[in-house]
């Protein structure tokens, strides 16, 4: 059987067809997965011992970040997605009275899904010497000893990520 030229002019048009829709399906993916590269957030968290502790969380990703569980360790001890004040308990573990050895704190507790945008600082903690009978060595304990864990996702909510400082 010998082809014609229309036979051959078909075929080379079936396959540039096929091509084309090769060539887009593999366009979508890539930049499908650009797209989601471009909004990944990236939280830091920060501590800063030199004036009472501030211990500060920082979204310097291109996207959202929706937080998935958060946890506080102490000295061994975590608290895991607290729904009230958890540093009161690092004060007991320490003895100490915060309000009799001169301390004010304030504080911020991410609950799941509380969504933190580019470029939002957020302070978790900040413990502040409002005497000049406060114990340095209690700050120095804390600042050594606790540490926070962030579980997040991006709005894609393909991939989970994890914070610790």
């Amino acid at each position: 059987m010998k082809l014609e030229p229309s036979d051959w002019i078909s075929i080379a048009s079936v396959v540039i067809a096929l091509s084309a829709m090769g060539v887009a399906i593999w366009q979508g993916y890539v930049s499908r997965k650009h797209n989601i590269l471009s909004v990944r957030p990236r939280l830091q968290v920060h501590l800063d011992g030199r004036n009472g502790i501030v211990l500060t969380l920082q979204n310097h990703g291109l996207g959202p970040a929706i937080v998935k569980g958060f946890s506080i360790k102490y000295a061994g001890e975590e608290i895991v997605n607290p729904k009230a004040d958890p540093y009161l308990e690092i004060f007991k573990s320490l003895d100490v009275d915060p309000f009799e050895k001169g301390f004010q704190y304030e504080f911020h507790l991410p609950f799941e899904e509380t969504t933190y945008v580019p470029g939002q600082n957020k302070r978790l903690l900040e413990i502040i010497p409002i005497k000049d009978t406060c114990d340095d060595q209690v700050l120095l304990k804390i600042c050594e000893g606790i540490r926070v864990e962030i579980d997040y996702t991006c709005m894609y909510e393909d991939k989970e990520f994890s914070c610790r400082g």
